[in-house]
Protein backbone atom coordinates (compact mmCIF):
# COMPACT_ATOMS: atom_id res chain seq x y z
CA UNK A 1 0.00 0.00 0.00
CA UNK A 2 2.51 2.18 0.66
CA UNK A 3 4.37 2.28 -2.67
CA UNK A 4 0.77 3.44 -3.76
CA UNK A 5 0.63 5.97 -1.56
CA UNK A 6 3.92 7.28 -3.05
CA UNK A 7 2.59 6.60 -6.50
CA UNK A 8 -0.41 8.64 -5.95
CA UNK A 9 1.10 11.79 -4.51
CA UNK A 10 4.10 11.59 -7.41
CA UNK A 11 0.82 12.02 -9.88
CA UNK A 12 -0.45 15.19 -8.23
CA UNK A 13 1.18 18.51 -8.43
CA UNK A 14 2.54 18.20 -4.64
CA UNK A 15 5.35 16.86 -3.19
CA UNK A 16 5.15 14.93 -0.44
CA UNK A 17 7.10 13.02 2.75
CA UNK A 18 6.45 9.61 3.63
CA UNK A 19 6.90 7.94 7.49
CA UNK A 20 7.39 4.19 7.06
CA UNK A 21 8.03 3.47 10.87
CA UNK A 22 10.37 1.01 12.08
CA UNK A 23 8.63 -2.22 10.94
CA UNK A 24 9.13 -0.73 7.02
CA UNK A 25 12.83 -0.86 5.18
CA UNK A 26 13.26 2.35 3.07
CA UNK A 27 14.59 0.44 0.20
CA UNK A 28 11.15 -1.25 0.14
CA UNK A 29 9.03 1.84 -0.75
CA UNK A 30 11.40 4.02 -3.16
CA UNK A 31 10.47 7.91 -2.88
CA UNK A 32 10.82 9.81 -6.15
CA UNK A 33 12.16 13.58 -7.24
CA UNK A 34 8.67 15.27 -5.32
CA UNK A 35 7.88 12.39 -2.43
CA UNK A 36 10.55 11.75 0.21
CA UNK A 37 10.74 8.77 1.94
CA UNK A 38 11.68 8.43 5.29
CA UNK A 39 11.94 5.81 8.42
CA UNK A 40 10.43 8.17 11.28
CA UNK A 41 9.66 11.94 10.58
CA UNK A 42 9.03 14.57 13.17
CA UNK A 43 5.49 14.88 12.96
CA UNK A 44 4.63 18.21 14.79
CA UNK A 45 7.07 19.65 12.35
CA UNK A 46 5.62 17.92 9.75
CA UNK A 47 2.19 18.69 10.70
CA UNK A 48 2.68 22.19 11.07
CA UNK A 49 3.06 22.76 7.29
CA UNK A 50 0.75 19.99 6.18
CA UNK A 51 -2.80 20.22 4.27
CA UNK A 52 -3.73 16.48 4.11
CA UNK A 53 -2.41 13.54 6.16
CA UNK A 54 -2.83 9.83 4.94
CA UNK A 55 -3.25 7.33 6.80
CA UNK A 56 -3.57 3.44 8.31
CA UNK A 57 -6.14 5.33 10.82
CA UNK A 58 -4.38 4.64 14.20
CA UNK A 59 -5.58 6.47 17.02
CA UNK A 60 -2.52 9.01 16.94
CA UNK A 61 -2.38 9.26 12.74
CA UNK A 62 -5.75 10.79 13.18
CA UNK A 63 -5.76 12.80 16.69
CA UNK A 64 -2.77 14.51 15.49
CA UNK A 65 -3.27 16.03 12.73
CA UNK A 66 -7.42 17.05 13.86
CA UNK A 67 -4.91 18.99 16.46
CA UNK A 68 -3.54 21.20 13.42
CA UNK A 69 -7.16 20.98 11.76
CA UNK A 70 -5.96 19.09 8.92
CA UNK A 71 -8.18 16.58 6.70
CA UNK A 72 -7.21 13.36 7.00
CA UNK A 73 -7.42 10.11 4.32
CA UNK A 74 -7.45 6.94 5.80
CA UNK A 75 -6.75 3.50 4.51
CA UNK A 76 -7.67 0.72 7.47
CA UNK A 77 -6.56 -2.50 7.78
CA UNK A 78 -7.96 -3.37 11.03
CA UNK A 79 -9.14 -3.20 14.50
CA UNK A 80 -9.65 0.51 15.47
CA UNK A 81 -8.20 1.99 12.15
CA UNK A 82 -11.85 1.18 10.23
CA UNK A 83 -13.86 2.84 13.45
CA UNK A 84 -11.37 5.94 13.49
CA UNK A 85 -12.38 5.82 9.60
CA UNK A 86 -16.01 5.90 10.29
CA UNK A 87 -15.95 8.67 12.48
CA UNK A 88 -14.18 10.66 10.71
CA UNK A 89 -15.96 10.74 7.31
CA UNK A 90 -19.33 10.73 9.51
CA UNK A 91 -18.22 14.17 10.80
CA UNK A 92 -16.92 15.23 7.37
CA UNK A 93 -13.06 15.60 8.55
CA UNK A 94 -11.99 13.44 5.50
CA UNK A 95 -12.07 9.99 3.36
CA UNK A 96 -11.43 6.16 3.73
CA UNK A 97 -10.16 4.19 1.17
CA UNK A 98 -10.29 0.44 1.16
CA UNK A 99 -6.53 -1.47 1.45
CA UNK A 100 -6.93 -2.60 -2.01
CA UNK A 101 -7.38 0.98 -4.01
CA UNK A 102 -5.51 1.61 -6.63
CA UNK A 103 -2.89 5.07 -7.24
CA UNK A 104 -5.58 6.56 -9.30
CA UNK A 105 -8.16 6.38 -6.37
CA UNK A 106 -5.68 7.39 -3.67
CA UNK A 107 -4.80 10.35 -5.85
CA UNK A 108 -8.42 11.32 -6.40
CA UNK A 109 -8.85 11.42 -2.90
CA UNK A 110 -6.17 13.65 -1.97
CA UNK A 111 -6.84 15.84 -4.61
CA UNK A 112 -10.53 16.44 -3.04
CA UNK A 113 -9.37 16.58 0.39
CA UNK A 114 -7.18 19.09 -1.47
CA UNK A 115 -9.20 21.38 -3.41
CA UNK A 116 -12.90 21.05 -1.41
CA UNK A 117 -12.70 23.43 1.51
CA UNK A 118 -14.97 21.52 3.41
CA UNK A 119 -12.68 18.61 4.64
CA UNK A 120 -10.45 21.49 6.13
CA UNK A 121 -13.36 22.89 8.06
CA UNK A 122 -14.83 20.21 9.31
CA UNK A 123 -11.17 19.21 10.85
CA UNK A 124 -10.65 22.24 12.26
CA UNK A 125 -13.82 21.98 13.84
CA UNK A 126 -13.35 18.39 15.25
CA UNK A 127 -9.05 19.88 16.69
CA UNK A 128 -11.12 22.95 18.12
CA UNK A 129 -10.76 23.16 22.05
CA UNK A 130 -14.30 22.29 23.48
CA UNK A 131 -15.90 25.14 26.18
CA UNK A 132 -14.61 24.23 29.25
CA UNK A 133 -11.69 21.30 28.62
CA UNK A 134 -8.91 20.33 26.25
CA UNK A 135 -9.15 19.34 22.94
CA UNK A 136 -11.24 16.46 23.44
CA UNK A 137 -10.04 14.74 20.43
CA UNK A 138 -6.26 15.35 20.64
CA UNK A 139 -6.04 15.04 24.39
CA UNK A 140 -3.19 12.25 24.28
CA UNK A 141 -1.75 12.29 20.97
CA UNK A 142 -0.06 15.38 20.65
CA UNK A 143 0.59 15.66 24.89
CA UNK A 144 4.54 16.13 24.53
CA UNK A 145 4.42 17.29 20.96
CA UNK A 146 7.24 15.77 19.83
CA UNK A 147 7.05 12.32 17.68
CA UNK A 148 9.44 9.78 17.84
CA UNK A 149 11.97 11.34 19.73
CA UNK A 150 10.08 11.55 22.92
CA UNK A 151 8.96 9.45 25.36
CA UNK A 152 5.15 10.57 25.10
CA UNK A 153 2.39 8.18 23.83
CA UNK A 154 2.09 9.87 20.97
CA UNK A 155 5.99 9.11 20.40
CA UNK A 156 5.16 5.38 21.44
CA UNK A 157 2.79 5.03 19.09
CA UNK A 158 5.51 6.78 16.10
CA UNK A 159 7.57 3.65 17.12
CA UNK A 160 5.64 1.42 17.07
CA UNK A 161 5.15 1.65 13.24
CA UNK A 162 2.17 4.91 13.40
CA UNK A 163 3.06 6.27 9.87
CA UNK A 164 1.69 9.52 8.41
CA UNK A 165 1.74 10.25 4.78
CA UNK A 166 1.32 14.36 4.84
CA UNK A 167 0.54 16.27 1.72
CA UNK A 168 1.04 19.87 1.67
CA UNK A 169 -0.28 23.31 -0.63
CA UNK A 170 0.07 26.39 -0.57
CA UNK A 171 -2.16 28.27 1.32
CA UNK A 172 -3.70 31.78 0.77
CA UNK A 173 -2.04 34.82 2.61
CA UNK A 174 1.10 32.67 2.98
CA UNK A 175 3.09 34.20 0.00
CA UNK A 176 2.05 31.73 -2.50
CA UNK A 177 -0.61 31.40 -4.86
CA UNK A 178 -2.68 28.37 -4.40
CA UNK A 179 -6.06 28.51 -6.25
CA UNK A 180 -5.45 26.07 -8.59
CA UNK A 181 -4.54 22.60 -7.78
CA UNK A 182 -1.01 23.28 -10.13
CA UNK A 183 0.03 25.21 -6.98
CA UNK A 184 0.30 22.16 -4.30
CA UNK A 185 2.95 21.45 -2.58
CA UNK A 186 3.98 19.21 0.26
CA UNK A 187 6.68 19.08 2.80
Amino acid sequence: MLRRVVAALDSLPVTGVVGLGPAVDPADVPGTDRVRVHRAVPHEAVLARASVVVTHGGHGSVLKPLAHGIPVMCIPSFRHQKDNAVRLTERGAGLRLRPSASVPQIAAAVERLLVEPTFATAAQDLGRPHPGGDRAVTAGAVAGGGGASTGSRAGRLSRSGVSARVVRRSRPGLGSACETPASHQVT
